[in-house]
């Protein structure tokens, strides 16, 4: 058996300042990286290749490689929670991580031309680029699971931290050397994460622990990275059907997109804070029976993104369209209508996403997978509206959120009543005599 390893009470507050300060300078360095290089390639096929570049990142590589950290972040905290070894926590993990990085680079290789030439505007080197930048986001994603999972909160905000400082770095050096590359800025987005964990896992010390006699950890990553991939491609629809929807005379509405995007949703930054000690601490609720505490924990972080997100909806209204020209360069614009109803997608998404977390705490990845689904199906059927391409993307992005949010809130329910029923099992994370049954309170 583990020895030494009991786990402490968390500080969920001062948990989520350092995991806010970490991805405020993270968002801060987005927000730059993508200012700076809009003002250094100017409005044309660089920048709007870089933009979807980003986009891309946001959704395929979130979308991958988020599962790697809540899938580490959940087993390693579980495990903790009851006093176990946690190392064979990284096993499903770290297979799944080699076995998805081989593909993706076969794939990039067999399609590395159509990608260019479709979705990069016939950059060349932006596909290696984006192979590049998966493997980061890779590394740093099971970095940071292992981080959360063990409650090593400050050094989970410096990695990012140091993810955004290091982006901010490059575009300046790129800048100040007068390049004027897509690709060469899109490298900095390969080379920042690998840098960045490096720094903070330095001087860590032990962060995980064996048995003697170990105890395998089932885990599966298929329904995960499902549930993961349909969120990502929910949140990032946008500038990519924007990208395959334009006509010859809308060619530069993805970039814009892209930046009327990044100012609507910084709320989604500070929920972010949020999310990363949620998860685990939700996990660490189940697998120790307290369905109170998980019940009010959970209210308390709908209540806090719902107050994150009117705040957004309304600064997004007054200053939004301003923002995005201070931000990008006066020759970048957008509606206000339009980059209001992104806002509302926004919070839209932030609402679904904490219920999914609550499912994926309770090992209900197939639910969270249904609300995906539903959200992508609104979001599809709101494309054919006859309106203004940017609009109309911005209707079905929320369309689809709120489409998700209320399949999610049904799931939720029914996953919370079965809880509650001392005839149904709640399992937790796959790990090994953690599945519980409750008495309803």
């Amino acid at each position: 058996m583990s020895t030494g390893n009991a786990p402490r009470e968390r500080r969920f507050g001062t948990d989520v300042l350092w995991v806010g300060g970490g991805i405020a300078v993270y968002g801060l360095a987005s927000f730059a990286f993508l200012a700076l290089c809009a003002r250094a390639l100017g409005e044309g096929p660089g920048y709007t290749a870089l933009a979807l570049l980003f986009t891309l990142l946001n959704a395929v590589g979130i979308g991958l490689y988020l599962p790697v950290e809540q899938e580490a972040s959940r087993q390693v905290s579980a495990l903790r929670s009851r006093g176990r070894a946690t190392a064979g926590a990284l096993r499903g993990p770290t297979t799944y991580v080699v076995g998805s990085l081989a593909l993706v680079a076969i794939v990039l290789i067999v399609a590395g031309r159509w990608l260019e030439v479709t979705f990069f505007e016939d950059v060349t080197g932006m596909t290696a680029v984006l192979g590049l930048a998966l493997l980061g986001m890779a590394v740093a994603y099971l970095a940071r699971g292992v981080l959360g999972g063990t409650g090593r909160f400050p050094r989970y905000g410096i990695q990012l931290a140091l993810d955004g400082g290091l982006r901010i770095v490059g575009v300046l050096v790129l800048t100040a050397l007068d390049v004027r590359s897509a690709t060469a800025y899109g490298a900095v987005l390969a080379a920042a994460p690998l840098m960045s964990t490096a720094l903070a896992l330095t001087l860590a010390g032990r962060l995980l622990t064996r048995d003697e006699d170990p105890q395998p950890v089932s885990t599966t990553m298929r329904a995960l990275v499902a549930a993961s991939l349909g969120s990502q491609l929910l949140a990032n629809a946008g500038p990519v059907a924007a990208q395959l929807l334009r006509r010859a005379d809308e060619v530069a509405t993805a970039a814009q997109l892209v930046n009327a995007l990044t100012v609507a949703r910084i709320p989604l930054f500070l929920f972010a804070a949020v999310q990363a000690v949620f998860l685990p601490q939700l996990a660490a609720y189940v697998a120790r029976h307290e369905r109170n505490r998980f019940s009010s924990s959970l209210r308390t972080a709908l209540l806090l993104t719902g107050v994150i997100g009117a705040f957004g909806i309304g600064a997004t209204a007054v200053v939004g369209p301003a923002a995005v020209r201070l931000l990008f360069g006066p020759e970048f614009d957008v509606d206000r209508t339009v980059i209001v109803v992104l806002a509302a997608s926004a919070i839209l998404f932030m609402l679904v996403q904490v219920i999914v977390q609550a499912m994926l705490a309770l090992a209900r990845d197939g639910w969270a997978i249904c609300v995906w689904a539903a959200g992508l199906v609104g979001l599809l059927l709101c494309l054919v509206v006859p309106l203004g391409l940017a609009l109309r993307v911005s209707l079905a992005l929320t369309a689809g959120s709120a489409t998700a949010l209320v399949v999610a809130a049904l799931a939720l329910r029914h996953v919370m009543r079965g809880w509650a029923d001392a005839t149904q099992p709640v399992p937790t994370a796959g790990i090994p005599g953690t599945t519980t049954q409750e008495k309803s309170p």
